[in-house]
């Protein structure tokens, strides 16, 4: 978890990636040495960073889709916050390569995930940045902006402000791409 908590820590700093590499390191030691996460919980969110920080540093692994299919099924079980968080990232990364469909379909369930209780405004909002992203790069334009509106209209009416200059970003770039 310590790792995890690293990576992620790395990840949200948006600055030096390469930091990751030696965490990148550790879980591929600890995987080699037989080290196993104590709950399926810890299993979804180390699962969850190392597939991120491959993403990022090591695009090239092949072992980057068993990592997403890890962390999904760990965190199928998991608390409802985790369960969307694990399966948004999963559907950032496969957008960011190309898999768009599978994104698509990642980010409908996720949606379904979130009419159910215990949903965060930080899950709801990640949510509709995720769907703002995967909606411009599909020249969707209508679930664009409605997905940014929606966005920022939950920062606003609950103060958290957590991806809102992204959501602005995906929100002017599908309008651009829609040529408007």
């Amino acid at each position: 978890l310590a790792a995890s908590g690293a990576m992620f820590a790395i990840l949200y700093e948006l600055d030096d990636f390469s930091l990751l590499d030696r965490w990148i390191g550790v879980l591929d030691d600890a995987g080699r040495d037989g080290v196993r996460p104590p709950t399926p919980e810890a299993e979804a969110r180390l699962a969850c960073s190392m597939f991120i920080a491959l993403t990022l540093r090591q695009p090239q692994r092949r072992d980057i889709k068993q990592w997403i299919e890890r962390a999904l099924a760990a965190s199928e079980a998991a608390d409802v916050n985790l369960k969307m968080f694990v399966g948004l990232l999963a559907a950032l990364t496969l957008s960011w390569t190309g898999l768009f469909a599978r994104a698509g379909h990642l980010i409908e369930s996720m949606r379904r995930v979130s009419t159910g209780p215990g949903v965060t405004p930080f899950s709801l909002i990640t949510l509709r940045n995720l769907e703002a992203m995967h909606a411009m790069l599909t020249a969707d334009v209508a679930a664009g902006q409605k997905a940014m509106r929606e966005g920022l209209e939950i920062a606003q009416a609950t103060g958290v402000q957590t991806w809102t200059f992204q959501l602005l970003l995906y929100g002017y770039g599908g309008a651009l791409g829609g040529g408007e």
